[in-house]
């Protein structure tokens, strides 16, 4: 996780940011996690239904 950490392109606070838009809702935790091998940022996000996880590239930014 922290050799991912080094070489992340997009920030904790941009992942959370992006999670927000896309799903309109607010997150609850974040963190860099290991998901089937490979590290991503992993936030929990809160909506009107239900809270939802959702995966984002630390490289390039992309929703999982």
């Amino acid at each position: 996780e922290l050799v991912a950490l080094k070489g992340a392109k997009i920030t904790l606070r941009q992942a959370i940011a992006s999670a927000e838009k896309a799903n309109g809702g607010r997150a609850l935790n974040a963190g860099l996690e290991q998901v089937r091998g490979r590290a991503v940022w992993e936030i929990l996000i809160q909506n009107t239904t239900q809270p939802q996880q959702i995966h984002i590239d630390p490289i390039t930014g992309q929703i999982l």
